[in-house]
């Protein structure tokens, strides 16, 4: 099958053109330590710089045949024997195959047909990826002139042999390992008319002073330099000068100068930019100040419907002689003065997880080394036995409440085990890790459990962790777009260090973005849950990221509060401020609503603020 080549109306020989390299023995040319043999006259590009250039490259405006017969003798003044042996694309250097790739969209097609499609197309019989996520990427990859040269090898259309002459010869100066190469090759595939290119490289590897022992061990380290001796370039150029015009010869040092641009097409929504306006006086918290002898700080909460309150503290006491922070869990009544110490341990209680049949929560307890589950039902806490590997899943682990059940998502949502019949069930495996780059994150749960990655939103079933629906979300960081080969994803898409969450009742979810630069803002994007589509792009002005967010019982509300330490109410499917809230006493440590959805309730420090919405 014949090499795809660049279309007849791409052969226009490249008019850029580098005039401005000399010849150069200066110091500064070379790596320190460079042995005085090999500190020959090497080609410097670029009247300001002093370190030598790695490459020369040399265009000619003629066939690959008639080039080889004028340069095969001049190389052999310089005891060049060439090997003229045929290879195939992948055995290209990269910066050739980026350069074909880009001229040629029947190639880009057949290396993404043949190549890359069929993991993306395992990828969605997997359920890691729904069939618009796999069709996006494609379209990205379309745009891509990356290429795996073992995984070109071999396939229909990139099997072609391809004329070219090489000579490679590897020795050693003064114990330096030392590599010269000089090529030549047929550029007709990329430009679609007789056209052959040439490129001359020394690479060298200088020894580093002596490691220190113990901490760089006894072996010695290299640095690597590339350089092009200079009576290289001018053997070269006398050849090709006593041929072929200087209109016919183009000279670089990066072969980059002659790629053309790739057009990346866009698949992310659109931004709705939403910015706060002032909704009314601020509404001022009442608050609750937990004094204490002891250092102690509120780091998480669960409202009660009867109006109490648990709590998971870090608070400093005596354990075995010695002064050290623990975990607690306190009740606090609504009209108690003091609280209720229900639970100790070395530490734990810094996430809840409400369901009908309780309050679950994990902890270690004391002289153990792995952490216990616990729930909290009618005033008292049960240690709920797991066996090892059990437990072992609870590290980093998040609970999800579905209903009257919850739901254990593994560290990076690699796994899903689910609490039934007073049990945690075997691992179910999530797909979906297995086709992104980075970690998956809970975003909350309900029908379906909701995460973000580096995509953009996926809702996972319960039931066998594959994808049921994904949605692209608006750029998270700043950035044109852009291909991240080899998955086709949008690096402006990336995951940032921000909170979201999910309504289930409102239909609605929200993925932090943090864009800086010039334009820098940070906030959420707001997305329908059932179409995918962009309600909001709320900014949080002056901050940098989110922190903390929540999503009232009914859906109606979303507060934010961020870096900077503002709190502010949100109508999410509107894009407006519901209400002006008066900034915490304390930098909060958890945010959630009371069950009727009518006060928003912090914690941080040792103070408990509660905002009334109605």
């Amino acid at each position: 099958m014949s090499l795809f080549m660049a279309p007849a109306d791409a052969g226009d020989f490249p008019e850029k053109s580098r005039a401005d390299w000399r010849a150069s023995t200066e110091r500064e040319a070379f790596l320190p330590r460079t042995p005085a043999a090999l500190r020959v006259p090497v080609v410097v590009f670029g009247e300001g710089r002093r370190f030598a250039s790695e490459r020369a490259v040399v265009l000619v405006d003629a066939d690959y045949e008639t080039v080889l017969e004028v340069i095969e003798p001049a190389w052999a003044r310089l005891g060049w024997t060439l090997d003229t042996a045929p290879q195939t694309v992948a055995d290209w250097p990269d910066p050739w195959r980026r350069w074909w790739l880009a001229a040629s969209p029947e190639a880009r097609r057949a290396w993404v047909d043949q190549g890359l499609a069929p993991a993306l197309r395992r990828a969605v019989s997997q359920g890691a990826l729904t069939e618009p996520e796999s069709a996006a990427r494609q379209r990205r990859l379309l745009a891509n002139v990356a290429s795996d040269p073992e995984r070109m090898r071999g396939l229909p259309g990139f099997s072609s042999r391809l004329a070219g002459a090489r000579f490679v010869h590897e020795r050693r100066e003064d114990k330096v390992p030392v590599t010269d190469s000089a090529r030549l090759l047929d550029l007709s595939p990329i430009l679609g008319r007789p056209a052959s290119a040439i490129v001359l490289q020394r690479c060298q590897s200088i020894p580093l002073p002596e490691p220190v022992a113990g901490n760089w061990g006894a072996a010695p380290q290299f640095k690597r330099q590339c350089v092009v001796p200079a009576s290289w370039l001018t053997t070269t150029l006398e050849a090709l000068a006593g041929h072929w015009p200087e209109q016919a010869l183009r000279l670089s040092d990066e072969v980059a100068l002659w790629v053309p641009d790739m057009r990346v097409p866009e698949t992310l929504p659109a931004r709705r930019w939403r910015t706060p306006e002032k909704a009314g006086a601020p509404l001022k918290p009442r608050v609750r100040d937990l004094r204490s002898d002891d250092a102690l700080q509120l780091k998480a909460m669960a409202p009660g419907s009867d109006g109490a309150f648990l709590l998971g503290v870090d608070r400093q006491a005596r354990v075995e002689g010695e002064d050290r922070m623990i975990a607690e869990l306190w009740r606090l009544d609504s009209e108690a003065e003091q609280v209720q110490v229900l639970w100790r341990a070395a530490e734990g209680a810094a996430r809840f997880t409400a369901t009908v049949s309780g309050v679950y929560f994990s902890g270690r307890p004391f002289g153990e080394s792995l952490p216990a589950l616990f729930r909290y039902h009618d005033g008292e806490v049960t240690h709920l036995p797991l066996p090892e590997d059990r437990r072992r899943a609870l590290q980093g682990g998040a609970w999800v409440a579905t209903g009257d059940r919850s739901q254990l998502v593994e560290r990076g949502v690699d796994g899903i085990r689910a609490w039934q019949d007073g049990a945690l069930s075997p691992r179910r495996a999530v797909p979906r890790v297995t086709a992104m780059p980075g970690r998956l994150r809970v975003l909350g749960g309900g029908d379906s459990l909701w995460v973000e990655d580096d995509h953009g939103v996926a809702a996972l079933s319960w039931k066998d962790g594959a994808t049921r629906r994904a949605f692209p979300v608006p750029p998270r960081v700043a950035g044109a777009p852009a291909v991240t080969y080899p998955d086709g994803l949008d690096p402006r898409t990336a995951l940032v260090a921000g909170t979201g969450t999910v309504s289930e009742a409102g239909r609605w979810l929200a993925t932090a973005f943090a864009v800086e630069g010039p334009d820098a803002r940070a906030g959420v994007h707001v997305l329908d849950t059932d179409k995918g589509t962009v309600l909001a792009s709320i900014v949080l002005p002056g901050a940098t990221g989110v922190r903390l967010a929540a999503a009232s019982p009914d859906g109606r509300y979303l507060a934010l509060y961020d870096d900077g330490g503002a709190l502010t109410l949100w109508r999410p499917r509107a894009g407006t401020v519901a209400k002006t809230l008066a900034p915490p006493a304390s930098a909060l440590a958890d945010l959630s609503f009371s069950a009727d959805g009518a006060t928003l309730h912090g914690v941080g420090g040792r103070l408990l603020m509660s905002w009334p919405l109605d």
